[in-house]
């Protein structure tokens, strides 16, 4: 009797440690956890690591990081908006491949008309705000680039100075078109700036597709 006693005593410790086990072990993760930005990339060259270790850095969602040099305190864009920025976008060694400010007047894009970089990072702005975005290539002209000036595979860095969000995309109107919904007129060829490599109508904020492309002209 006595060796019974200690063996369901035994079996209790054992049932009690389980469930003290089971009450500290992590949760398991929720689908929310496993589609957050945070798990969107991972950085994939030595410039996208250290930018990532700087204070303040947050990611993007579908691809990109995005850090705020100076605060805004207007309102946030969304996907659909058109909005009117300063921005410079450069390549990882410097090389200044577009800019706003040089061309002396600030610029005005639909947010569904720009690589997906600046489609999920824009809208984490505010209007007044000052932010550095670096884009993997896959959120950005992929392996294709925008030759001369955009090699395969490159990563980009912009900074953007929200200034106003213009009105919402129409819905029905043309892709990147400008205050009233009349079309933009095309910048220079080489001036290629954050546009979408090659806009398809119905075009959505989600994952970036791996394809490249020039923008058009």
């Amino acid at each position: 009797m006595m060796a019974l006693m200690r063996t369901w005593k035994g079996v209790g410790v054992l049932l009690l440690s389980g469930i003290a086990c089971a009450a500290c072990a992590p949760a398991a993760p929720t689908a929310d956890s496993i589609n957050a930005p945070e798990f969107s990339q991972k950085p994939g060259n030595a410039f996208e690591e250290a930018f990532v270790r700087e204070d303040g850095v947050r990611p993007i969602r579908w691809g990109g990081w995005i850090k705020t040099l100076k605060a805004g305190t207007g309102p946030t864009p969304n996907a659909d908006n058109v909005v009117t920025v300063n921005y410079r976008g450069t390549l990882t060694d410097g090389t200044e491949f577009d800019s706003s400010y040089k061309r002396g007047q600030p610029a005005t894009f639909s947010l569904r008309n720009v690589v997906p970089c600046w489609t999920n990072g824009v809208p984490m702005m505010k209007v007044g705000e000052k932010a550095k975005l670096v884009c993997p290539s896959a959120s950005a002209y992929g392996d294709a680039g925008s030759p001369p000036l955009i090699p395969g595979g490159a990563t980009l860095a912009f900074e953007i100075e929200l200034l106003d969000i213009v009105m919402s995309r129409r819905p029905g109107g043309p892709r990147g078109s400008g205050p009233g919904g009349a079309p933009r007129s095309a910048p220079a060829r080489s001036a290629p700036g954050p546009r979408r490599a090659r806009p398809r109508p119905g075009a959505r904020t989600g994952p970036p597709r791996t394809r490249g492309g020039a923008p058009r002209p």
